[in-house]
Parts: C-alpha cells; sequence; structure tokens
C-alpha cells in the first residue's frame, strides 16, 4: 500500500517547509497549508495531518478534535513547542495520536509519523475487507492484542467451516460473528442468532428444529443458505448438539425432517431461499467464553461438536489486555451517547480519565458504553469528573491512590521540592522514552494511566 498523504498545517513557513523535505524524502505525499481554515475546506482530508498548536484562526487542539469528529480513522499529530508533559497532555486532550515537538528533529518526526501510517493502513484494510459495512465499534483500536484479533477474522472472513469465537462476556463475540457474516460469502443470505441462556434446555432442540407437528418454522431452517450464531453453545442441550452435528453432516437437513429418501419434505423446500439448493446448511458460528478443550473435557460440549471447530477459533481479547484502545472507545461512546440523550459532548477530568483506564472492566466494552453512559446522565454537561462514575470504577481507583504512596510534597527551601523532582523525572523518562507514554510509565515504575495523570496536573498547572 502506498504512503499516505500528509498535511502540514502551520503558520511558520520554515517548519513547513522543513517537515515538506523531510516527509517528501521518505516518500509521503506532502500538503502544506497554513491555517486551520485551508485544511476543513478540502472536501476530501488528507490521510494524516501534522496541526501547529498555535495557529490563529482556530487553536491546534481544537482543530484535531474537529478532525476526529469529522473522520475518527485518520490520524492526527499535535505540533508544539511546549515542554513534553506539557504537550502530551494537550495531545490526549484533543485526542491527537502523537506529538511533534519543536524543536523538529528529524529521526523522531519520521518515525512518529510512521507509526501513524501504520495506523491508517491497518485501518484501511479493515475497510477494505468489510467494504460498505463500518467494522463494530468494540473492535476498534490500535493495540497488539485488537491487531491479532483482526488479523485472525481477516482470516475467517471467506471460510466455511464452523467456527467458535471465544472471548469474555461483553468482550464483543457477537461483533465478531455479524461481522464475519456481513463480510463473508453469505452475506445476501439470512443472519440467524440463539441464545442458549435464554431458554430451559428442555426447549432448545424444538427451537432449533422444530416440535415434529410442522408448525412455525425452525431456527434452524431459516438459516439455511445463511449463518446461523449459536451464543454461548456449552449451555445448549446434549440433545440439540447431537441433531446439530448430525444436520451438518447430512447437508443441512436435521434427521426429525429427512424423508426415508434423503430429500426434504416438500414443505420444507417452499420455504428456503433461492440459495439453497447450492448450499443447504447454514454456516455455524458459536460463540463461548470458555475454550473448546475445556469445554469438552468438562462434559458441556458433545467431543464430536468440539471437533467440528479445531483449527477454527478467533479469540477475543478481553478489555484489560488492551487498554491502549480504552481513550479510543471512550471518544467514541462519548460522542454517540451524548448525541442519543441530547446532551452536549462532555470532556473527560483527569481523575476520571485515569480512573477508567486503571479499571479492570469486568463486562468489557460492553461494560464500558453502560458506564460512559452513566456518568453522561449524571455529569454536569461540561466535563465527567471522577464523583460521575460508578462507585466500582472509583473504588479501584481510590485504592490505587493509597497503594500508590503518592503523597503531596511539602516545601522545604533548602532541597528541590518533590513536585520539582517529579516533575524532571517524568520530562527525562519521556526523552529516554522517545515520547513513548507506556515506555515512560515502565521507566518510572507507575501505571500508564497514573502518568497520564500527572502530566494533565503539570499541564493545568502552568496554563493556571
Amino acid at each position: 500500500m502506498l504512503n499516505p498523504s500528509v498535511a502540514i498545517v502551520d503558520e511558520d513557513p520554515l517548519s513547513r517547509e522543513l517537515l515538506r523535505l523531510w516527509l517528501e524524502a521518505a516518500g509521503y505525499d506532502v500538503l502544506e497549508l497554513a491555517s486551520a481554515a485551508e485544511l476543513l475546506s478540502r472536501p476530501i482530508l488528507p490521510e494524516i495531518s501534522c496541526v501547529s498548536l498555535t495557529l490563529s484562526d482556530t487553536p491546534g487542539d481544537a482543530l484535531i478534535g474537529t478532525l476526529k469528529a469529522r473522520d475518527p480513522d485518520r490520524p492526527a499529530l499535535l505540533i508544539s513547542s511546549l515542554q513534553a508533559p506539557d504537550a502530551v497532555a494537550r495531545a490526549l486532550g484533543c485526542g491527537a495520536y502523537d506529538v511533534l515537538s519543536k524543536p523538529l528533529v528529524r529521526e523522531q518526526v519520521l518515525l512518529r509519523v510512521k507509526r501513524a501510517a501504520e495506523v491508517w493502513r491497518l485501518k484501511s484494510r479493515v475497510k477494505a475487507v468489510c467494504g460498505a459495512a463500518d467494522l463494530p465499534p468494540s473492535l476498534w483500536g490500535r493495540s497488539p492484542a485488537i491487531k491479532g484479533l483482526l488479523g485472525d477474522i481477516d482470516a475467517e472472513i471467506h471460510g466455511e467451516n464452523p467456527l467458535i469465537v471465544v472471548g469474555e462476556a461483553g468482550s464483543g463475540r457477537a461483533a465478531v460473528a455479524r461481522f464475519l457474516h456481513v463480510r463473508g460469502l453469505r452475506s445476501g443470505e439470512t443472519f440467524v442468532s440463539f441464545n442458549c441462556a435464554e431458554l430451559p434446555p428442555a426447549r432448545h432442540f424444538e427451537e432449533l428444529f422444530g416440535d415434529h407437528g410442522g408448525g412455525a418454522e425452525s431456527l434452524f431452517a431459516r438459516a439455511a443458505g445463511g449463518v446461523l450464531y449459536i451464543h454461548d453453545v456449552g449451555w445448549l442441550a446434549a440433545e440439540a448438539q447431537q441433531e446439530l452435528v448430525d444436520a451438518l453432516r447430512l447437508d443441512g437437513a436435521p434427521r426429525s425432517s429427512r424423508r426415508p429418501s434423503g430429500g426434504w419434505a416438500v414443505a420444507d423446500v417452499t420455504t428456503r431461499p433461492a440459495s439453497f439448493a447450492a448450499r443447504s446448511a447454514p454456516r455455524l458460528i458459536c460463540s463461548s467464553s470458555v475454550e473448546v478443550p475445556v469445554l469438552a473435557r468438562t462434559g458441556q460440549l458433545s467431543e464430536a461438536l468440539a471437533s467440528l471447530f479445531e483449527g477454527s477459533t478467533v479469540s477475543v481479547p478481553p478489555l484489560r489486555e488492551r487498554r491502549d484502545d480504552i481513550p479510543e472507545l471512550l471518544s467514541y461512546w462519548v460522542r454517540r451517547l451524548s448525541v442519543e440523550s441530547g446532551r452536549p459532548s462532555p470532556r473527560i477530568a483527569a481523575s476520571a480519565l485515569e480512573a477508567l483506564l486503571d479499571y479492570s472492566w469486568p463486562g468489557n466494552v460492553h461494560e464500558l458504553s453502560q458506564v460512559v453512559q452513566r456518568a453522561i446522565l449524571a455529569s454536569d454537561g461540561a466535563s465527567i469528573q471522577l464523583n460521575d462514575l460508578p462507585i466500582a470504577v472509583r473504588q479501584m481507583f481510590e485504592e490505587s491512590e493509597r497503594d500508590s504512596g503518592l503523597f503531596e510534597p511539602t516545601r522545604d527551601d533548602n532541597v528541590v521540592p518533590l513536585r520539582e523532582l517529579e516533575r524532571r523525572a517524568i520530562a527525562h523518562a519521556l526523552k529516554v522514552a522517545d515520547g513513548n507514554v507506556g515506555h515512560a510509565a515502565r521507566l518510572l515504575g507507575i501505571g500508564r494511566a497514573t502518568l497520564y495523570r500527572r502530566l494533565a496536573e503539570q499541564a493545568g498547572s502552568r496554563v493556571g
């Protein structure tokens, strides 16, 4: 894939020229602009924007917020002459991908733009895979875990074999199943979903395969030629599991509905879509919160059904293993749920953001959306504060603060104040880590979220 186009938006012609020379030499198509208005007037935005913080018509952080609202998939970098901690805090607040700090250093500029280009390529690849269908928000992100998941999905998009999606509740298993259907070979056919937990086991067989009396069409029949998605398959009744295996091995015909000769009853044939003759059995996609070998070993899944999933498993990572994706997910849900509730989109206060980043998220992305919705309703409309979050989220944050041993420093004229030592330590760590906040946090021996809060506090004290 070709390098993306890059817009440089800076009133300083020397900075624009320097960046253009470096980026063009690296193979990028570069556009020089002197104002926010010039960029926003373009009908098609460049793939990457490098925006100065000190633009006269619109501050750079506000411009990046506007760009992210128009297209959240296009990375934007903030050009800033602020000291590293302040610049990172401003970038975090506006949704920038990264910071280009002045004085500009060629190697650092090229490294940061290269990383942004990799993010753009990944999202472009996903869009190419999904065509007109957007990637579900629960699968957004740039963490290694989500990149691995998208690679696994890509490998299964055009598959036909039975598949199981394994992941914790709320992690996005159903979203993966629907995405596989929409972009798969059966996208024009029916997607039928069955949740084993919604009915008692005694009803599973009847719901999936009919009541033998020729009544309502069974779910298996409705899914013929399309996709049958069974949620939490480990709860499926044993009789229904056996019938499912037999039906798939008999070209889509459950034993209960086959003639002795092997054909479908006339009533069943007339209810099937036109593609049924060519592809009778639905593609089976199941989900589980437990790995297949464990389900088989504990007797929750028959050996016959478990064997159908050999080599066809997609694992969805829990949100705690993709914490780098949380800011992007928070940004999406705040915007979407604010619109749905008819409220302005609030910003997230530093302490609230740290609490959200530190929380373990046992309910994963589903829980995150619920927490954001409640916080928006509890907030004053301008910002989400720590007290607007549920007790469970606040408690984990407060316990972490108590355990960290951090405290407000006292002033002593004979020594360097602790807050100043902290500022210097953070600045040095960011320099050593080449601006990578996660690496800097590890060097300092603190959590990424804690470092973000310290940066935000330092930025606030300087601006105020």
